[in-house]
C-alpha cells in the first residue's frame, strides 16, 4: 500500500462508555500531533450490535467493508469484561482476524488478570495495555494504537529513512 494511495482510515471503537470519549479524544489529538499523512475517522458504539451491517454495499465494490481497522476496550475493570469482550468478538467479521486489523485494548493495567492475555494470543491480535483514565496512559495508549495502524498498513516500516544515493 502506497501512502498517496491512503488519504482515510476508518476506526470502529467499540468501548464501554466510560472510556469511549476519552479514548477517542486521545486517538484525534495523537493524529494531530503526530502529523500523520492519513485523515482520521473514528466512529464508536458500546456494541456490536448497534452497527448493524460492516459491509457498504454498491454497484461499485460490493461487499465493500465500512472500517478499516476496530479497536475493542477490554473492561479490565469490570467483573465480566472478558466474557462481553468474547461476545462483541463473536460478532465480528472474520475479515478483521485474519487481515489483523482487530486490536486489544486493555482499560486498566491495575486489574489486568490473565485472562486478557489468553484472549488476545487467542485470536492472534495486537494488544495496547494501559490506563484510559489517565491522560499520560491514554496518549500512550493512542499512540501505541496509531503505530499498530500505521506498521500494518504499510505506512510505517519502523526504520528511519537513510537518504543514501
Amino acid at each position: 500500500m502506497n501512502r498517496k494511495e491512503i488519504n482515510s482510515i476508518n476506526i470502529l471503537v467499540i468501548s464501554p462508555f466510560q472510556f469511549r470519549q476519552t479514548l477517542i479524544d486521545a486517538l484525534v489529538k495523537e493524529n494531530i500531533v503526530g502529523d500523520c499523512d492519513y485523515k482520521l475517522t473514528i466512529s464508536s458504539c458500546e456494541s456490536v450490535e448497534e452497527i448493524g451491517s460492516f459491509h457498504q454495499d454498491s454497484e461499485e465494490s460490493p461487499k465493500k467493508y465500512l472500517f478499516d481497522y476496530i479497536v475493542l476496550v477490554v473492561d479490565a475493570i469490570l467483573r465480566f469484561g472478558l466474557q462481553k469482550a468474547e461476545k462483541e468478538i463473536s460478532l465480528i467479521p472474520n475479515y478483521y482476524f485474519t487481515t489483523r486489523r482487530t486490536f486489544f485494548i486493555s482499560s486498566d493495567t491495575l486489574n489486568l488478570d490473565y485472562g486478557f492475555y489468553e484472549l488476545y494470543k487467542k485470536y492472534k491480535c495486537p494488544a495496547v495495555v494501559g490506563d484510559i483514565l489517565e491522560p499520560k496512559g491514554c496518549a500512550s495508549i493512542a499512540r501505541r494504537a496509531l503505530k499498530l495502524i500505521e506498521f500494518s498498513g504499510g505506512m510505517n516500516s519502523g526504520l528511519p529513512f537513510l537518504g543514501l544515493d
